[in-house]
Formats: C-alpha cells, structure tokens, sequence
C-alpha cells in the first residue's frame, strides 16, 4: 500500500548490514512474490517513511567489529539511498 506506516520513527540495528538491492530484491522475490522490486533494504524502509507528510526518522545503529557479508550493503547503502532518491532528507 502507498499510505504512511503508522510509526514516524524506525530503529534499525546493525544498520551496516543492511542488504544491497541484490539481496532484497532475492528475498522480495523468493518470500513476498514481487519479482520486479528494485530497491535495497535502506531504500525501501526509507521510502516508507518517506510517504508521512510532515516528519519522519531513520536511527541507524551501527555495530563495530563485524565483517561485512555477502548481499550487506554497509554504510554507505543508506548515505546513496537518502543521495540518490531522497534528497530531501
């Protein structure tokens, strides 16, 4: 659906492994039957809350000692989300 999640705030721990736009798509396709998704796991949870008209937040904790694996995004995942389709965040 297209309407604002009700929560304004979403929390996401471990936020460097958040998966790339292969392993999201991968998993949207294998377990929600959408073959044509085309978003990374930052850009999706963003743009959700980007629906909300008025405010919205992303709290990306980030955990230390721990290698990125395969389909992980890192950091820089949620910066080229927020750069590229969400400038105005």
């Amino acid at each position: 659906p297209d309407h604002p999640p009700i929560e304004h705030v979403a929390l996401f721990d471990e936020a460097q492994r958040a998966w790339d736009l292969a392993q999201t798509a991968s998993f949207m396709r294998r377990k929600k039957g959408r073959p044509d998704f085309a978003q990374s796991e930052p850009e999706f949870l963003i743009s959700c809350l980007d629906r909300h008209p008025d405010w919205a937040v992303v709290v990306c904790l980030v955990g230390s000692g721990q290698e990125i694996n395969t389909g992980e995004a890192g950091i820089s995942a949620w910066l080229a989300a927020v750069r590229q389709s969400f400038p105005n965040w």
